[in-house]
């Protein structure tokens, strides 16, 4: 993997290799065994390389050469600060570029692409500029295909779940009671009743630490967006029914933009990755790679 300002690669605690793209933070997890490809994962708002630490060792635990970046301004990217306002969603989708340009140059080969709500949005804007470049798509909790509407923003702004995720999203504010309790957490059953999913302490301390506030201007750029839906690569939709973001009707739509049906778990918050049951998810997404 290419690295900038002479920083050498290290390993964490986990033994995930971290180097940087063009001042990207990229965590890798080497393939296990025999070799079965490459996959390239996208986080979401607020969110860095460090949410798919569950992920990397699963798939590469299968087979994968696995490379998780952080998007500028999060995790350890360049690029915090007042100008992180001004990102947008294709500033994102040029992050994703280089860094699947790098995971192709150092696998010889095109990986898949994976992205996680925002993220999901990132990969299928990619997908519409560059699907030629990847093997295909796998579309974790993603933001509703063209967008998520005014209907999702409404909701999101009169629940007490939506308010906590928001001072998130937006300040970067957290709290460990309230983020226990935000959008990103807890499983919405159809009446608006939520349930927390994520209540280990330990947990909730670490990513209270790790969640950053979100560009305002790409968080804009997610309500409505264009698409051709010209792409000529698999693409797999998976969520939760219990999503407080997007569930199961958004992921209905979603895959039927792409002419294919969703998976729906039952039961998962939208952090599906972070979820005590992320395993379901994995494994879901395993039978599709193969």
């Amino acid at each position: 993997m290419k690295r900038n300002h002479k920083k050498k690669a290290q390993y964490d605690h986990n033994g995930f290799e971290r180097s940087f793209v063009e001042n990207l933070e990229v965590i890798c997890a080497h393939a296990k065994g025999e070799a079965k490809g490459s996959i390239v994962f996208v986080h979401g708002v607020c969110h860095g390389a460090w949410c798919w630490e569950n992920f990397l060792r699963d798939f590469s635990d299968r087979g994968y050469d696995c490379f998780a970046l952080s998007l500028r301004g999060h995790g350890n990217s360049a690029g915090h600060g007042l100008r992180k306002q001004l990102y947008s969603v294709a500033c994102y989708v040029s992050d994703v570029k280089k860094v699947v340009e790098q995971c192709s140059k150092k696998t010889h080969e095109k990986p898949f692409l994976m992205g996680h709500s925002m993220g999901g949005a990132i990969v299928q804007q990619y997908i519409d500029k560059y699907s030629e470049t990847i093997k295909g798509a796998i579309l974790l909790a993603p933001v509703t295909a063209e967008g998520m509407g005014w209907k999702c923003c409404g909701r999101l702004a009169s629940s007490k779940s939506g308010w906590c995720s928001l001072l998130t999203i937006l300040f970067g504010w957290n709290m460990k009671q309230l983020l226990k309790n935000s959008t990103f957490f807890v499983a919405m059953d159809s009446d608006g009743d939520t349930t927390p999913r994520i209540v280990d302490e330990d947990k909730i301390a670490r990513y209270n630490k790790l969640l950053c506030a979100e560009s305002v201007w790409a968080v804009c750029g997610l309500i409505r967006y264009k698409l051709s839906g010209a792409v000529n690569i698999p693409v797999f939709v998976i969520g939760s029914d219990t999503d407080a973001f997007f569930p199961a009707d958004s992921l209905k739509k979603t895959a039927g933009f792409y002419g294919t049906s969703p998976t729906i778990l039952n039961g998962l918050c939208h952090d599906i990755m972070l979820d005590p049951k992320w395993e379901q998810a994995a494994q879901a997404i395993g039978e599709f790679l193969k």
